[in-house]
């Protein structure tokens, strides 16, 4: 007897992985399931801390649990004892990952974009008259 959802779930992390090895995240891969202790679905690599949670939805109707998503994923980076995290949710209609969404609280959002980009203190100058 097969389980439908399991190989949905196989399916959607594979092509998760694929997508990022495409990218040139080479050591992208699967995570075992460690039950309570999960540390998510895909890994970028044993030095990259970062957490994939893959997520489908069985129609484009279905609600999105956001909150039980995110709380998954912050149990997840804490196992994984990664410093972030996403949950990527398959976009109904299309096979590309690069299309799929990616979720995450805006904090975790704000740290991604201050540490690629330094934040700068905006000094106003008065204009002369």
């Amino acid at each position: 007897m097969t389980n439908r959802p399991k190989q949905t779930g196989t399916a959607h992390e594979t092509a998760i992985v694929n997508w990022f090895r495409e990218q040139g995240w080479e050591e992208a891969d699967r995570l075992t399931m460690k039950g309570a202790a999960d540390r998510g679905d895909v890994g970028l690599g044993f030095h990259v801390p970062v957490v994939i949670e893959a997520k489908g939805v069985k129609r484009s109707t279905q609600r999105v649990d956001m909150s039980g998503f995110m709380r998954e994923l912050e149990s997840e980076i804490d196992n994984a004892k990664a410093e972030t995290g996403v949950v990527i949710i398959k976009k109904s209609g299309t096979t590309d990952v690069g299309k799929y969404y990616a979720l995450l609280p805006v904090w975790r959002y704000e740290q991604l974009i201050a540490a690629l980009y330094p934040k700068r203190r905006v000094i106003r100058r008065r204009r002369m008259t």
